[in-house]
């Protein structure tokens, strides 16, 4: 009896190993399946290296000067990035996300989605934000479905993708201090010394969407003034910081009309304040 116990145990201790050694190698499968790199994405597109860019444009109080850049330098920086910003769709591949978005909440605590609504704690109160919302125009009827990206800490910022109408959409954040929408046409991305917020896009195709660069000011947590810029031949795509002036990004242009054919250049955008302006 003494025997058949100890076998007993032995059995259900070994069962209890494999078990949670299959656990492991699935929760592992799964961490590596929701692992997404931006530069990755990046590194399977097409390039052209051999075209050197100098340009500079009067716009606003400031001066443009763009450059080309190697890709190295690119890449070194994104790497080695600040901001947490590895979402699928961060540009335009918005669907990409949806294995992404509940994970993303999970992880952020101060967000919950239950019978297809979001709540935000925002201390004092929840703020709620339904998942789909239903539109009329000209009698027409449109589904808008609401992505959340994640939390901005450094910010107070929730962020979302709101897409639907007219292939069109846009992101937007919820600020936990107050509750108070704020919204950008690309991923909100804040300077070194968080006083910009850059937010930028390209939509060559369907033209639904903004093309071109925000620059907003971050001042008591409030965005100011905005610097914009819009150029109809080419994009701004995987735009990042390097420094409190200088923002790193890859040009985009179309292609001679050809669908999902694109020509791309690593860039540098540094801007400055014209004292002669």
């Amino acid at each position: 009896m003494k025997i058949y116990y100890y076998r007993c145990k032995k059995l259900l201790l070994i069962s209890i190993s494999i078990l949670f050694y299959s656990t492991n190698i699935y929760s592992q499968s799964l961490s590596t399946q929701n692992e997404f790199k931006l530069s990755n994405f990046y590194k399977e597109q097409i390039f052209n290296t051999d075209t050197f860019i100098s340009d500079t444009i009067q716009l606003y109080d400031y001066r443009l000067i763009f450059n080309t850049i190697d890709s190295i330098e690119y890449f070194s920086t994104l790497n080695n990035y600040y901001q947490f910003i590895d979402y699928p769709g961060i540009e335009q591949l918005i669907a990409d996300n949806k294995e992404y978005e509940m994970p993303a909440i999970a992880r952020d605590n101060l967000i919950n989605y239950e019978d297809s609504m979001f709540r935000i704690n925002l201390g004092d109160s929840i703020y709620s934000l339904p998942k789909y919302i239903t539109v009329y125009v000209d009698s027409t009827k449109y589904l808008i479905e609401n992505s959340y990206y994640g939390f901005i800490s450094e910010l107070g910022w929730f962020v979302f993708w709101e897409g639907g109408m007219y292939e069109g959409g846009g992101f937007f954040a919820i600020d936990i201090k107050n509750g108070e929408r704020k919204e950008f046409c690309g991923f909100p991305k804040y300077s070194p010394n968080k006083d910009l917020i850059l937010s930028s896009y390209y939509d060559f195709e369907t033209i639904f969407l903004d093309r071109g660069f925000y620059l907003f000011e971050l001042k008591e947590k409030k965005l100011g003034n905005e610097i914009f810029h819009y150029d109809p031949y080419w994009g701004f795509e995987g735009t990042i910081w390097k420094d409190n002036s200088t923002i790193y990004f890859i040009r985009i242009e179309f292609n001679s009309g050809k669908q999902h054919n694109y020509i791309r250049h690593f860039m540098s955008m540094k801007f400055e304040e014209n004292i002669n302006h």
